[in-house]
């Protein structure tokens, strides 16, 4: 750094110290404001222990806090819990397994025999909100395909369904099948108050699920469905795919364009934008 530079910062670092002093007594109605803190940690399950971990907090009155996090491929579990008392002690969401890709029924509550009965699944898991508090989860079975669920009674009862569960070798009539690393975005206006000008405005919440499909005798990787209930999931785009596999998707929930980064190669930064085309959210991309 040059002399100027230094002559700057050290400024710069003048003007806050001196700014925080003459302003101080602008600030007498903040003064008592609480600093932001951390509460004591917890072990949020100190039994099924998982990795990557997935938290998320209802913006509904019902306050609930859902975590989760793969327990691994060799117990073809993932471990779904929700907390009523803002994150200090959680509970099992209850599932059931999928059957022949069919919604699940209640299921039976957690033995000290049998464990949590959420079979199959025990790869990355995430999940998101809409306004209303409803819980979307997704959950990676095997790399063959996705076991997908929501709750809307706070974890009380779950039910779920299952999404390219055929063989990953062939081009399919409507899917692409086998999956690795699965992602959902929320496009729901009503989650920050916007207006959204998109066409599919009227379907919102729309659930968006963006996953690997890891059928190399496609064209891109990345594959694109959607659903409005977030246990039946449709197709969003054709079934070439696109580039962004494996990232991190984001929705405008104005345009209601879903956006996402990837690894281009080259030390390289690939930005892939859909934009939603029909009222049913079907995607268009660049």
């Amino acid at each position: 750094m040059g002399i100027g530079q230094r002559g700057l910062v050290g400024l710069g670092l003048a003007a806050l110290v001196a700014g925080s002093f003459t302003a101080a007594g602008t600030r007498d109605a903040k003064a008592g404001s609480a600093p932001i803190g951390f509460s004591t940690p917890m072990v949020m399950d100190p039994i099924e222990t998982v990795g990557e971990p997935t938290i998320v907090h209802s913006p509904a009155s019902d306050n609930t806090v859902y975590a989760s996090g793969p327990w691994g491929t060799g117990t073809q579990r993932s471990i779904w819990n929700a907390s009523a008392d803002g994150g200090e002690t959680f509970r099992l969401v209850q599932q059931c397994a999928p059957q022949s890709g069919e919604v699940g029924k209640v299921c039976p509550p957690p033995t000290a025999v049998q464990g949590t009965p959420n079979p199959p699944g025990g790869g990355d898991t995430d999940q998101r909100l809409d306004h209303t508090g409803k819980d979307y989860f997704v959950d990676l079975w095997a790399l063959a395909c996705d076991r997908v669920a929501t709750t809307t009674d706070h974890g009380a009862t779950a039910v779920q369904n299952a999404y390219g569960c055929n063989s990953p070798t062939v081009i399919p009539a409507s899917r692409p099948d086998g999956s690795d690393r699965q992602w959902l975005a929320a496009f729901d206006p009503a989650l920050t108050g916007v207006k959204s000008t998109a066409p599919d405005a009227a379907t919102a919440p729309l659930m968006y699920m963006e996953y690997n499909n890891l059928q190399t005798i496609q064209t891109n990787p990345a594959y694109w469905v959607r659903s409005i209930d977030g246990i039946n999931y449709t197709p969003a785009n054709n079934d070439n795919g696109n580039v962004g596999s494996d990232g991190y998707p984001a929705v405008d929930q104005i345009t209601g364009k879903v956006f996402e980064a990837t690894d281009g190669g080259n030390n390289t930064l690939v930005l892939n934008i859909g934009t939603p085309i029909d009222a049913s959210g079907d995607l268009c991309f660049l």
